[in-house]
């Protein structure tokens, strides 16, 4: 909670595209992991449903499943348990990851703690909850992962919110896997490995080549361990290497839009500083920009973020319905102008330059206007010290 330095040969791994996932999974190789409280904070700040881990491996697991699938009981109590523990720390679902044989007589008590629990999560969170379960065991209780939706796993598809695909699919099998899925197909999460073990096109900067075959195909993805941008590469250039990752899927990943008022930001992903030291942390970060609206991508210090000029940014994609009186005050030393977009009665998008009566505040009055877009126009280079208080 208090952070930690950071030096040039040690650096924590920061995410700042959050616009761009619809889901973030909090995973680890323990039985069952908690999304920590920072994660859960950004995640829900850009609108990002969040899941925690229920994982089973090798023998051991083996072990854990047949005592939480002994018997209705057994599975009754585990699910509401797990069911007690997102509730208490405000979190939305959970990925389930059995990579273990399941034995003949718990393969129906593994159907009732499926069905249990995507149900009991649906009651208690809402509609925004979620039970993904990750392609390993087949409905005969075998591990065997199968890279598509099939006859196999159809049946664990049926009764959770979604499939998340093993990373050895090839594209005839997502093919088949949409048309199996009829409407569901939205809710099959192709796996896309950044380590790249067995996924097309070798992970890492090359992730992009994967991304295309789902969204061919009308697919989901589901990106594993981005934490290789930390992991692989030098400490010191998170931020430029996280900019380089996702710069690259910008053809591939939609983002969803901003739909409340205010905003209020400095854009920090969790940096500051302290004693003479840079320190990191993730309750420190505020609400960041749509990195990849516009061709000018924002470059964040982890303190406040730098807008090339003279151009036009896109900062957020927004779905808004303005009525009524609005400040907008921008804190920088350069003076700026606000875009902000709307759709016409055609539906088409249109730009707006609103006048400012101070330097960079702007007073406006709206009466039922969508405005998809909020932005800025630069003349030079320009550090936003503080963005937003849009309210």
């Amino acid at each position: 909670l208090d952070g930690c330095k950071v030096t040039d040969s040690t650096a924590p791994f920061i995410f700042f595209h959050w616009w761009y996932i619809d889901i973030f999974v909090y995973f680890s190789h323990h039985f069952i992991t908690i999304p920590p409280l920072g994660w859960i904070n950004q995640a829900h700040m850009h609108g990002v449903v969040v899941l925690g881990t229920l994982i089973t491996e090798w023998h051991g697991g083996a072990d854990l499943c047949k005592e939480f699938l002994k018997n209705e009981d057994s599975v009754t109590k585990t699910v509401q348990k797990l069911v007690n523990i997102a509730v208490k720390y405000n979190f939305e679902g959970w990925l389930i990851n059995i990579e273990n044989k399941i034995e003949t007589e718990s393969i129906m008590y593994l159907d009732l703690f499926l069905r249990m629990l995507t149900n009991k999560m649906r009651q208690t969170i809402g509609e925004r909850s979620r039970v993904i379960w990750y392609d390993s065991v087949t409905i005969d209780g075998e591990l065997k992962w199968q890279n598509e939706l099939n006859e196999k796993n159809q049946r664990w598809f049926d009764i959770t919110d979604g499939i998340f695909l093993n990373y050895v699919w090839n594209v005839k099998q997502l093919s088949t896997s949409a048309v199996r899925a009829k409407h569901r197909h939205r809710n099959i999460f192709v796996g896309v490995d950044c380590f790249g073990r067995g996924c097309r096109g070798g992970g890492g900067w090359n992730c992009h080549e994967a991304f295309m075959y789902p969204r061919q195909n009308n697919l989901s993805v589901a990106l594993f361990a981005p934490g290789w941008i930390a992991e692989a590469m030098a400490c010191q250039k998170i931020i430029v290497n996280s900019l380089r990752f996702w710069d690259r899927l910008i053809t591939f990943v939609r983002p969803h839009p901003l739909t409340t008022l205010p905003i209020d930001t400095d854009f920090s992903i969790g940096y500051k500083h302290r004693d003479a030291c840079k320190y990191y942390n993730l309750a420190e970060a505020k609400m960041q920009p749509f990195y990849l609206a516009s061709g000018a991508f924002p470059e964040s210090s982890g303190i406040n973020i730098v807008l090339q000029g003279p151009t036009l940014h896109r900062l957020f994609v927004t779905n808004l319905c303005l009525n009524g009186d609005y400040i907008v005050e921008i804190d920088c030393d350069e003076t700026l102008q606000l875009i902000l977009w709307r759709k016409d009665n055609d539906k088409e998008e249109v730009k707006h330059i609103k006048d400012e009566g101070v330097r960079n505040i702007w007073n406006f009055h709206a009466e039922d206007e969508i405005i998809v877009g909020i932005g800025l126009l630069t003349s030079k280079r320009t550090q936003l010290k503080r963005s937003g208080n849009v309210n």
